[in-house]
């Protein structure tokens, strides 16, 4: 592979596997260290690593593009309710770290964004969630691509409207 023009981090917990539930996705009273590590690993370490494993390949492409999938539950802004205190917690260090890394994308031509998918039919989501992966992941594609210098390091849904940080 000599170059790569786009990549996705699609990572998401909102619960650790070897802990109860009631320890990752209550609020403070609720949440394991452990948990909390877990969810951290992967939902900000290894999208983070993920970019810099990457990056000499996406700094030869002519317009990179980095998508983190986040969540309008770590806006700060948005922030209304309680619970799943782990997984708002850490996809808002996700933010900041697409943030970051958006001045280092600017420097070679790309850029990079945070995403919210909404409400899927995955395995954290449900079966009774509304939209299919599928269909948002094309949307996610229609809206950034070619777009990239416009939206870097802004926090959008999968249509591209502004979701305030």
């Amino acid at each position: 592979m000599t170059h790569l023009d786009l990549l996705i981090n699609c990572a998401g917990a909102n619960f650790a596997e070897a802990r109860a539930k009631s320890e990752s996705k209550g609020g403070i009273e609720e949440l394991g260290d452990l948990a909390l590590q877990e969810m951290f690993r992967t939902n900000v370490i290894g999208p983070v690593m993920m970019c810099q494993a990457f990056y000499p390949l996406l700094r030869k492409a002519r317009q990179p593009c980095v998508v983190n999938v986040s969540t309008s539950r770590a806006s700060l802004t948005m922030g209304s309710s309680g619970g799943s205190f782990g997984y708002a917690v850490t996809k808002a260090a996700l933010n900041m770290a697409t943030r970051k890394l958006a001045f280092d994308m600017a420097a070679i031509r790309g850029g990079a964004v945070a995403v919210d998918p909404g409400w899927m039919r995955t395995r954290m989501g449900g079966q009774e969630a509304p939209d299919d992966p599928r269909e948002v992941a094309d949307k996610i594609l229609h809206t950034v691509l070619g777009r990239i210098g416009e939206l870097n390091g802004k926090f959008i849904t999968a249509a591209g409207e502004v979701v305030p940080w």
